[in-house]
């Protein structure tokens, strides 16, 4: 007798799903002339293939194949035992639904599928929403090479996720690894596999001995949040380890992408178990391969492009994607190579993405669908792949976008050619805002991404820089000049993993490959290239954050001067204001008296110094002493103009006063500002003179303050790993002015407390302390000073530390609260009484 049909259905799933009693199964295999489920079921080993009757799935009349298993718990393993029809052949068959495969050295021989409950792990995210298209930035990176926790070991979806603090700290809001899902070879860039359920088991930590390590840094991430730390069962397994990426990322304000390959599949080499010719309808070589059942006879990029006419086939990809946003809460998809998609299945193609996009629009509203669409392999106009599908579109939001990559990649190059080559800086110009899509967002540009610079393929644009030496004095200029241009500029910027901080090496999916993993070492053990690359993006994304202007529509590139090597373009806020201007240069030597157009007669800050960064902070740096008043008449096709001081291979930033303020600092200095911002640039301190002191505060209610703050959405971290919170102490009448402070907001931790940890709304940054009464000097977290805050005098209340954590001795440290501390409170005490 077949399986039991026991709570089987017109709605059950594909795949194996738990139940009540057991799990259900079900799979498509129209030409079969039997399936049988075989397995090790609650413990009782089932791998009689197609001998035991009572193990024979029931077919309907479309050719699925349906049964209920009694028994079946979480993490047993199954596969299909599947008889083709006359002259095709017999064989086990591994889920095309599976969520999780075993792991083997020898994939695929060995490998055997995995049920699993989509419900063991407890999310975080439920207050998250993914940010609005224009506010987006991108960063990519291959899971098995970005970070691994040690040479030679591929990475894992634990090590991305040990790495959240550092991806909050550059600035970036959407994560978009490469491919997740399994593939047939030990490396591979994730573009070559037929599991697409199923995450890569390479990115999977098996060792109990390994995920309890991993444990103590994850559960540092949702402790700082408020949240319960997650136990050993709940990050057991590819799929869950997966989701702790995606729901941590979460939890500190990163929404992430997956990157899927709907126009093929491959790997099927050598495993006759892999849903190639899945029905076995027929000896895989000895008939051609739209016999397949998933598959047509037409190559795709070494695999075989999906019969889209097959209403099945278009079904089982529609519901990989809402497989990925219903059980993994992903915000946004990048679909491979969607024009060769469209090539290879005209004209089911187009239908295709229709369907699709409308059903996962449908399912997530907010979901933003990224599509790799290449005029020159498809004729469909770039426009009509963003265009709506209800107006004739497939109904993509966004595309790739390599005008502008090209155009500031062939400029970096030409100017390491000396002095006297040709710079195409109108090439740049022209490439701003996308060419023929009708908003700005539909565009994600870049300079760098895993097919640029690729192992083999082009350099890295430090080394297109200058070749000679990627961490000269040009390489550093031009490599910010470019990321700049690609921040500064419309569109959705993607950042390619290392970018940020001058990484020169090409990379490959091997994690064996030394020579070209990224220089995370380097960058820890000081290299001053490389941090001061990595300072600068972070200050120009916070810019780009600061700057409505630079994440909206409305640009005006309005000089370009291939001669002299600069451009210059103004972005704004229709009916707003906001008003930007950013000047680019290429030229080697500086440029003092320039005369460039100016949209308004005022005062123009400079908001951002490139220069600035080289060799932070540059004592040598060429600039405008904070901005230029704009007096004169029109020019360039605006009405005012102004002489302004370019620096050598530089980008600069001027905004208008209108709601703008100045993100960058000097290094603090004896008796000068010390300028405090949130994360988003709406509310800014600014206090005068000497700090009464700096300390790190380690006191219970300190530490349980850090953990509310850090509980509201977005926050950044407050307390060190050490437990301690920094703070930076003022007299209050030193606080010379404030901005922004409608959107404070105070804390406390009890109703009666005296103390208000005061947070600005916009992005729930902690700015500073104050209190109800008695208190005469203003505690400012020291996270929040730009530039170089002030160097800690002090450790105090340690006595209140974590038992685990060991205080280096470099700085002084006291049980409680020092004599040396309350004198310093004393002492600046006393002036204020002279000065009321």
């Amino acid at each position: 007798m077949p399986l039991s049909q026991n709570s089987i259905g017109s709605e059950t799933p594909m795949g194996a799903t738990l139940s009540a009693g057991g799990a259900t199964f079900k799979v498509w295999a129209p030409l079969a002339q039997a399936v049988y489920l075989n397995g090790t079921f609650g413990g009782v080993a089932m791998w009689s293939t197609n001998s035991d009757a009572a193990l024979l799935l029931n077919r309907d009349a479309a050719g699925y194949w349906t049964g209920f298993m009694a028994g079946v718990a979480d993490g047993d393993q199954y596969k299909y035992y599947v008889a083709g029809p006359a002259g095709g052949t017999v064989g086990y068959k591994r889920d095309p639904y599976a969520r999780e495969l075993t792991s083997s050295a020898t994939f695929p021989i060995g490998v055997n599928c995995i049920v699993r409950s989509p419900d063991s792990y407890p999310w975080h995210d439920q207050s998250f929403v993914t940010p609005d298209y224009a506010n987006l930035i991108i960063y990519q990176l291959h899971i098995g090479v970005f970070a691994p926790a040690a040479f030679p070991n591929c990475g894992t979806f634990l090590d991305v996720v040990a790495k959240i603090p550092y991806l909050v700290a550059l600035g970036i809001n959407l994560l978009q690894p490469l491919p997740i899902t399994e593939c047939k070879e030990t490396f591979d860039e994730g573009y070559d596999g037929a599991d697409l359920f199923s995450p890569d088991s390479l990115y999977t930590v098996y060792d109990s001995a390994a995920l309890g390590n991993h444990l103590g840094t994850i559960n540092g991430l949702p402790a700082a949040k408020g949240c319960q730390p997650l136990g050993l069962a709940q990050v057991t397994g590819g799929p869950n380890q997966l989701k702790c990426l995606v729901d941590l990322c979460h939890l500190y304000g990163i929404a992430v992408a997956f990157d899927v390959v709907y126009n093929h599949a491959g790997g099927f080499d050598a495993d006759d178990e892999s849903i190639y010719f899945w029905d076995r309808e027929a000896v895989p070589g000895a008939a051609t391969n739209n016999q397949s059942l998933y598959f047509t006879s037409v190559g795709v990029v070494g695999g075989l492009s999906f019969a889209l006419w097959k209403q099945e086939v278009c079904q089982f990809l529609i519901d990989n994607a809402s497989f990925f946003i219903n059980e993994f809460h992903v915000d946004a998809f990048r679909y491979d190579e969607i024009s060769l998609l469209l090539g290879a299945n005209q004209p089911t193609g187009w239908s295709f993405c229709q369907n699709q996009t409308g059903t996962l629009r449908y399912i997530k509203d907010r979901l933003l669908q990224n599509a790799e669409y290449w005029p020159g392999e498809f004729s469909a106009p770039v426009a009509s792949i963003v265009q709506p599908a209800n107006q004739g579109g497939t109904g993509f939001d966004t595309v790739q976008h390599d005008a502008l990559r090209l155009a500031i990649r062939g400029a970096i190059q030409s100017s390491s050619f000396g002095g006297s080559s040709f710079v195409n800086m109108d090439a740049i110009s022209g490439s701003l805002y996308p060419p023929g899509l009708p908003h700005s967002w539909n565009a994600v540009p870049c300079v760098e991404n895993h097919d640029v610079v690729y192992i083999n393929r082009d350099v890295r644009i430090p080394v297109l820089a200058d070749g000679a030496d990627s961490q000269s004095f040009y390489a550093r200029s031009r490599s910010k000049v470019a990321t700049g241009l690609l921040l500064a500029a419309p569109g959705i910027p993607q950042i390619f993993m290392g970018q940020e901080f001058l990484e020169n090496r090409q990379w490959c999916e091997d994690p064996t490959a030394q020579n070209n993993l990224l220089e995370w070492v380097a960058l820890a053990s000081g290299n001053k290239a490389m941090s001061d690359q990595l300072r600068f993006t972070q200050d120009f994304i916070r810019v780009r954050w600061n700057c409505p202007a630079l994440r909206g529509p409305s640009i005006h590139p309005y000089y370009s001067n291939s001669n002299d090597r600069v451009l210059a373009f103004h972005r704004w806020i229709d009916g707003q204001g906001f008003d930007v201007v950013v000047v680019a240069s290429l030229n080697d030597d500086p440029f003092f008296g320039y005369e460039l157009g100016f949209p308004r007669n005022s005062h123009w800050t400079e908001l951002f110094n490139s220069d600035v960064y080289d060799n932070w902070v540059n004592p040598l740096a060429v600039g405008n002493s904070g901005g230029i008043n704009v007096a004169g008449g029109p020019m360039h096709g605006l009405p005012f103009s102004a002489p302004i001081t370019i620096p050598p291979r530089s980008i600069l930033v001027f905004g208008s006063p209108q709601r703008l303020r100045v993100w960058f600092s000097m290094p603090t200095q004896s008796g000068t500002d010390i300028r405090a911002s949130c994360v988003c640039g709406r509310v800014e301190l600014v206090l005068t003179g000497h700090p009464i002191v700096t300390s790190i505060c380690y006191c219970g209610d300190c530490q349980a303050g850090a953990r509310q703050l850090a509980a509201l959405p977005g926050a950044p971290l407050l307390a060190g790993d050490d437990g301690g919170t920094a703070y930076v102490l003022f007299p209050k009448d030193r606080v010379e002015r404030m901005t922004g402070s409608s959107l404070l907001k105070g804390y406390k931790l009890k109703d009666k407390s005296i103390t208000n940890r005061v947070v600005a709304t916009c992005c729930n940054a902690p700015m500073f302390m104050n209190f109800d009464k008695g208190r005469h000097w203003v505690p400012v977290y020291r996270a929040r000073v730009l530039g170089k805050p002030p160097p800690i005098e002090m450790r105090i209340c340690t006595k209140f530390k974590p038992d685990n954590v060991v205080l280096p001795d470099h700085i002084p440290s006291y049980p409680g609260y020092p004599p040396k501390f309350l004198v310093k409170l004393l002492a600046a005490w006393v002036p204020m009484l002279f000065r009321r």
